[in-house]
């Protein structure tokens, strides 16, 4: 005796759907790698962990280390958090250097112009680079030398 499958059974859903039950099972902390897309790692991951990958930019832009640092500290657990954490601490330590080099140019005057360039920069990046955050992505920041990895 054969068994025929049903229509349902033959055709999958062209629709995904999540219950919160299935979420609760999902890990982030374990689930997470880079191979995953941006949509795998946008269902997987919390809102909460890209807020705050997010603020570590955004405060960047008032507290140079103190404010990225604390958000880093509280969420170090979250790979997304942490992989972000570790974005910007290259981001700091490589702007910071350019702009102790700009520092030893102010004699000739053209230390005063570089600053104000990297000052912009850091902004601006910092800001681009939250939104990408909060996107679920990752901003590779020009200039940034990669001193630390996760």
């Amino acid at each position: 005796m054969t068994i025929i499958p049903s229509f349902s059974q033959l055709i999958p859903s062209p629709l995904i759907t999540f219950t919160s039950a299935d979420l609760k099972l999902i890990s982030p902390q374990y689930v997470y790698s880079t191979t995953q897309t941006v949509l795998e790692r946008s269902i997987i991951m919390h809102s909460e962990d890209r807020l705050v990958a997010a603020m570590i930019y955004f405060t960047s832009t008032v507290t140079f280390i103190v404010g990225p640092l604390i958000l880093w500290l509280i969420k170090k657990d979250a790979p997304y958090v942490r992989e972000h954490g570790y974005a910007y601490l290259n981001f700091a330590v490589s702007y910071f250097l350019y702009q102790a080099a700009a520092g030893f140019l102010y004699f000739i005057g053209i230390g005063i112009v570089i600053n104000s360039v990297l000052t912009v920069l850091w902004i601006v990046f910092a800001i681009i680079a939250g939104v990408y955050a909060l996107k679920g992505e990752v901003f590779k920041i020009p200039l940034v030398i990669r001193f630390f990895t996760p």
